[in-house]
C-alpha cells in the first residue's frame, strides 16, 4: 500500500505520517528527508542537490523523481506513506505512471486554524522535533524534550508570510487534488480537531483503504 498525505502548511501531514509509521509500521518517505540524506552522504547527486538548495533554488522534478524512485524501489513489500510529494499536477502524473498508489488522504484544515498553528509553532534546531506554544508545549520552555537543544521559531512564521504560503499552496495543489478526485483516489480527512481525534479518524480511513 502506498498512501499519499496532502495538506496545507500547518495541516499536520508530518504528525500523521509519523503516526502511521509508529502505530501501523508504515515506511515514511519525505522528499525533504531524502534530499537531506543525499546531502549528508556527500554523493555526487548529494553535492548537486546541496548546490541547488544553498543557492535558494527549488530542486527540479527530475531530481525529485529520481531520488523518490530509488526510495520506493527499496520498499517494494512495505506499506509506504508519502509526505511532501506530489506538489504539482506534473509530479502527480509522473507518480501515477510509475507507482501503484492506493490513494490520497487530504488533511483539510480551515485557514484561520492553519495560521494559529503556524504562528505558535516551535522547532528544535537540532533534531527538528515540532512543538506548539499552547497545543504541545515542551516540558521546559524553549528546550526540546528529546535532545535538549534550543527551540526556535521560523522568521517567516508570521501572518503576512503565512498567507502568501497558503495562497501558493492552494494555487499549486488544487489541480493535484482534482486530478486524484477524477481517478477516484481522493479521501478527505477533517484535520481541524485534536491530534488524537484525527489519529482515530485516520485509522478508520486506513481500514477502508485496505479493503
Amino acid at each position: 500500500m502506498i498512501v499519499i498525505l496532502m495538506g496545507a502548511p500547518g495541516a499536520g501531514k508530518g504528525t500523521q505520517a509519523n503516526y502511521l509509521k509508529d502505530s501501523l509500521g508504515f515506511r515514511k518517505i519525505s522528499t525533504g528527508d531524502i534530499l537531506r540524506k543525499h546531502i549528508a552522504a556527500k554523493s555526487e547527486l548529494g553535492k548537486k542537490i546541496e548546490t541547488i538548495v544553498s543557492a535558494g533554488h527549488l530542486v527540479s522534478d527530475d531530481i525529485l523523481q529520481e531520488v523518490l524512485r530509488q526510495e520506493i524501489e527499496g520498499e517494494k513489500n512495505a506499506n509506504v506513506v508519502l509526505d511532501g510529494f506530489p506538489r504539482s499536477q506534473p509530479q502527480a502524473e509522473w507518480l501515477e505512471e510509475n507507482v501503484d498508489t492506493t490513494g490520497v488522504i487530504h488533511i483539510d484544515v480551515g485557514q484561520e486554524e492553519l495560521i494559529r498553528r503556524i504562528e505558535g509553532r516551535l522547532t528544535c534546531e537540532k533534531c527538528e522535533a515540532v512543538y506548539h506554544v499552547t497545543d504541545n508545549p515542551p516540558k521546559k520552555e524553549g528546550i526540546c524534550d528529546r535532545c535538549k537543544a534550543k527551540l526556535v521559531r521560523r522568521k517567516d512564521d508570521v501572518r503576512s508570510s503565512i498567507l502568501v504560503r497558503l495562497d501558493a499552496y492552494d494555487k499549486q495543489t488544487s489541480p493535484v487534488l482534482g486530478f486524484y478526485k477524477k481517478k477516484g483516489k481522493y479521501f478527505r480527512l477533517d484535520g481541524n480537531g485534536k491530534p488524537a481525534t484525527i489519529n482515530k479518524d485516520l485509522l478508520q480511513l486506513m481500514k477502508k483503504l485496505e479493503r
